[in-house]
């Protein structure tokens, strides 16, 4: 459909006008149609990285439309294609966020949304391991280390514990995320694992995972609720089995004697 349109809109310049001003005038128009918004302020690369289009994506970006613009939420295309877990998209998004000079312009895989929300917690929420894989490879090398603010203290890990996604939070925790780190409620990884209605055996599976990376079961949030009391209040009696057995004391009725670390919800 990108090349249609580009096509109709040569034929159009070139029919009415020369050739040197047809060339500058089909140049200006692609310049302006690359930046053009609907009422999203979502640009044509925004489009092409919701709906998956790849071929679209590759080709707007050789015109030169640029991957650091936001939309009305804040969201860059990166930001959209990790969201609906467009693998191919974010691949070719991403080749861009290695180019020299990415920085300066805006490129920054720590990039908020206005939600605060990251690129790797986008990933992690809606569950999307390949997405989640990309974006951990890229930040290779010690950046995926920085000491990085996420929203109200929810990191990737818990944002992956939200969903039980066990294979996003084996890639989180060997990446050094840590399981104790508590959000702005004072919630580890593990009280968000134990909370819940999903499988029983994706939250056991996430409860245990969580347990063998070290996690410290003793630790209450604001409410003086551990990890084991919440499974209690969830009706998950499995779970809360599972946990008592990790710390006896911290699954009686007056929850733990620590409260959860205060401490950023980046990696270990």
């Amino acid at each position: 459909a990108v090349k249609r349109g580009l096509a109709t809109l040569r034929a159009t310049i070139d029919g009415a006008l020369d050739a040197p001003l047809a060339s500058r005038a089909f140049d200006l128009a692609v310049g302006a149609a690359l930046c053009c918004r609907n009422g999203r302020r979502s640009t044509p690369l925004h489009a092409a990285a919701i709906s998956g289009d790849e071929a679209a994506a590759e080709l707007l970006l050789d015109l030169g439309a640029s991957p650091r613009l936001k939309d009305a939420k804040g969201c860059q295309p990166l930001h959209r294609a990790l969201w609906f877990g467009h693998e191919a998209v974010v691949r070719l998004l991403l080749q861009r966020y290695t180019l020299p000079g990415a920085a300066l312009h805006g490129l920054s895989l720590h990039e908020a949304n206005h939600a605060l929300e990251r690129p790797l917690y986008i990933a992690a929420l809606r569950g999307h391991p390949r997405c989640v894989e990309l974006l951990l490879q890229q930040q290779g090398g010690g950046s995926i280390l920085e000491d990085v603010e996420y929203c109200d203290g929810y990191s990737p890990l818990h944002a992956a514990c939200i969903n039980k996604n066990i294979t996003i939070i084996d890639a989180l925790l060997a990446a050094g995320f840590s399981p104790d780190s508590p959000n702005k409620y004072g919630q580890t990884p593990l009280h968000l694992a134990a909370s819940g209605s999903c499988r029983l055996d994706h939250q056991l599976a996430a409860v245990e995972r969580l347990l063998l990376a070290g996690a410290d079961a003793t630790l209450a949030d604001e409410r003086g609720l551990t990890p084991a009391l919440v499974a209690k209040a969830h009706g998950r009696d499995e779970v809360f089995e599972v946990l008592k057995t990790a710390a006896p004391a911290a699954a009686e009725g007056d929850g733990g004697k620590k409260k959860g670390r205060r401490r950023r919800g980046g990696p270990r």
